[in-house]
């Protein structure tokens, strides 16, 4: 069966298919799109069920609509954020193999990228600017060098301000969940509202008017119930793929400190240790 592929177009994704670590390969997207799978296939079943259509007609203040579509497209920005993550982690174990493969060679700077040796370009990622900047650091003039300390500190400091510029995507969508959780709890209140609206404007109560006053009260009870449990499992669902998300994008930061310390500070002459402290 290798040698079917051998020359062919499709040698190159055999070949990568049967390299180490290619199990590894977008490990964090493809666990959201089993939870993508999952969540679909019980949409299907709750439109099947006639449960979606019951949701619209018994909730008359639209919130749970509103929820459904505000979900809708915060998972669409949790997928493309898990997926951004997903390839800076496959990018920066390329980078990783590269080191491995080259035990020799120092690192330099050639046109907008980071070569290591003669020939080996590092593909551009977080990990190849964070090594750019490293570089940077280390190659200060003598007069503007700092002390081991300092350069250590300012190393630190570089790192974190990478972390925290890989975790804000994921900020909006946690604010964006607690939203959906306060939008389920407006409609228990909304609901309320409209239960004690039907009762506010009666003078005398009789069969035909307790009746048309049960109806208004089951009728709020509907929208509180429903949006409540809307926001409920919209804001838990939300809640469970940011947590995904930031726990590739905590793996990204661990590998960025592995690499700085294994593989780029010795090749900068014992430059600044990037995570020394980070990483205890």
């Amino acid at each position: 069966m290798t040698r079917r592929f051998e020359g062919g177009p499709l040698a190159a994704i055999w070949q990568r298919a049967g390299a180490p670590g290619a199990a590894e390969d977008h490990r964090l997207f493809l666990k959201w799109l089993v939870f993508a799978g999952v969540l679909i296939f019980t949409a299907f079943l709750i439109w099947r069920l006639g449960l979606l259509g019951l949701l619209f007609s018994s909730d008359k203040s639209f919130l749970s609509l509103f929820i459904l579509l505000l979900f809708a497209g915060t998972t669409l920005h949790c997928a493309i954020q898990t997926f951004h993550i997903s390839r800076e982690i496959n990018l920066t174990r390329r980078i990783i193999e590269i080191f491995e493969a080259s035990t020799k060679g120092r690192l330099a700077k050639k046109g907008g990228g980071v070569v290591l040796g003669s020939k080996a370009v590092l593909p551009a990622c977080v990990m190849s600017d964070y090594i750019a900047d490293l570089m940077k650091i280390s190659l200060r003039p003598p007069h503007l060098k700092r002390e081991e300390d300092a350069a250590n500190r300012d190393s630190l400091g570089l790192l974190e301000s990478y972390e925290r510029d890989l975790k804000n995507s994921s900020e909006i969508g946690w604010f964006l969940s607690d939203l959906v959780l306060k939008i389920g709890l407006l409609g228990t209140v909304v609901g309320f509202i409209i239960m004690l609206s039907s009762v506010s404007d009666v003078s005398a109560i009789d069969a035909s008017v307790m009746q048309d006053i049960l109806t208004h009260m089951s009728g709020g009870m509907g929208v509180a119930l429903y949006t409540t449990l809307t926001g409920l499992i919209c804001g838990a669902l939300l809640g469970l793929q940011y947590h995904f998300l930031d726990r590739g994008t905590e793996s990204l930061v661990a590998m960025m400190v592995r690499v700085s310390e294994v593989h780029v500070t010795p090749r900068l002459g014992g430059g600044s240790k990037s995570g020394g402290s980070k990483a205890k």
